[in-house]
C-alpha cells in the first residue's frame, strides 16, 4: 500500500513535469476551441465505456465513470463561462488585498453556499431520475433493480450523464447565477 501512494506521487510529479510546458496552450484550447466540449464528452463516456471488464462486479468502474464526468462537465462548464463573458483577470497586482469581513460579505458567502448546493443537489436528482428512466424505456429492464443497476450498458451512461451535468452547473450555471444576482 505505501508502495502504491509513493509511484502515485513519482507518476503525478513526472506527469506534471513532462506537461507543464504546454499548461498556456493546453488552457487556452479549453476556453476557446469550439470543438473542445465535444471532445470532452466523447473522450470521457468512451473511456468509461471501455473500462476494463472484470469478472465480478466493483465499483471501481462507477467511480472512474464518475470522475470522468465531473471532469467532462468542467471542461463543458468553464468553456461555457468563456463564452459568456464571464471569465476576468484581476486587475489588481498579486497578493491580491482580502477584503475586511463584514456581515453583509458574511451572507453573501452563505447565500452563495446555500444557492450552490442547492443547484447541484437538484441537478444530481433531475439527472439521475431522467437518465434511469431512459435507459429503463430504452433497455426495457427495471431501474429499481440494484443488479440492472450495475449493468455497464445502464452503470456508465446514466452515471456520466448525471455527473457531467453536474460538472456544467457547478462551473458555468452557478458562476452565472451569482453574476446575474451580483453575488
Amino acid at each position: 500500500m505505501p508502495l502504491d501512494v509513493i509511484c502515485g506521487v513519482l507518476i503525478a510529479l513526472l506527469f506534471l513535469a513532462v506537461s507543464f510546458p504546454v499548461w498556456d496552450i493546453v488552457d487556452h484550447e479549453l476556453l476557446t476551441n469550439p470543438i473542445c466540449p465535444v471532445l470532452a464528452v466523447v473522450t470521457g463516456f468512451s473511456l468509461s465505456y471501455n473500462y476494463p471488464k472484470l469478472d465480478h462486479y466493483s465499483t471501481t468502474r462507477a467511480d472512474t465513470t464518475i470522475i470522468l464526468g465531473v471532469g467532462a462537465g468542467t471542461c463543458v462548464g468553464v468553456w461555457l463561462t468563456n463564452q459568456w463573458g464571464l471569465t476576468y483577470n484581476p486587475e489588481a497586482t498579486f497578493p491580491l488585498r482580502i477584503p475586511p469581513i463584514s456581515f453583509i460579505l458574511l451572507l453573501q458567502v452563505i447565500l452563495r453556499f446555500v444557492i450552490g448546493v442547492a443547484l447541484l443537489v437538484i441537478t444530481r436528482c433531475i439527472a439521475k431520475i431522467l437518465s434511469l428512466k431512459l435507459l429503463g424505456a430504452l433497455y426495457n429492464v427495471s431501474i429499481r433493480d440494484e443488479l440492472v443497476r450495475q449493468r455497464l450498458e445502464i452503470e456508465v451512461p446514466y452515471k456520466f450523464v448525471t455527473y457531467t451535468s453536474i460538472g456544467v452547473v457547478a462551473t458555468a450555471v452557478v458562476p452565472w447565477i451569482y453574476y446575474q444576482l451580483e453575488l
